[in-house]
């Protein structure tokens, strides 16, 4: 049987999750969730870009973003918090240093004035802090943790080829 897939014309790209909020205060924020498959040599993660609303209306300032690397086990976490209904844990906290960078992710279960998720990326390197901090609607959160309860099989895995 003669194959007829050619394997020139496969697209290939990046699996990745946005979220966008701008608004006309200049005040908005947007992440982007990136999937990075394990491999032989490496293990996967899912990395994290938040970026705040630039000055220009409804644009995000990217070139400042802050990116953090999240792997099975930041993950597990966030999905613990996303799953938690009963409210019995409702934040956390985790934190990567990378050279003289030191980055704070937390995700917080909000009950005020609406329910929803508040996700923050707070960074300090020489002294100076930068922050992202973006409201995911109930929603939103829903997606966001099928997709990461999703991804790590992935994250875990990798992506095997069949042999």
């Amino acid at each position: 049987m003669r194959d007829t897939m050619n394997n020139d014309n496969v697209i290939k790209f990046r699996p990745s999750l946005a979220f966008y909020h701008p608004n006309p205060r200049g005040r908005g924020s947007a992440v982007k969730m990136e999937l990075y498959p394990a491999k032989v040599n490496s293990d996967g993660y899912i990395l994290l870009v938040g970026a705040n609303q630039s000055t220009d209306e409804y644009k995000f300032d990217w070139k400042e973003a802050i990116c953090v690397r999240l792997g099975i086990n930041d993950l597990s976490e966030m999905l613990r918090i996303l799953r938690d209904d009963d409210g019995i844990v409702t934040d956390m906290a985790v934190y990567h240093k990378f050279r003289t960078q030191m980055t704070r992710i937390s995700l917080k279960r909000l009950k005020f004035p609406s329910e929803g998720f508040a996700l923050e990326l707070v960074q300090n390197s020489s002294g100076q802090e930068r922050a992202v901090r973006i409201i995911f609607s109930l929603t939103e959160a829903c997606g966001i943790e099928a997709s990461i309860a999703g991804a790590l099989v992935y994250v875990s895995f990798g992506n095997p080829e069949t042999l």
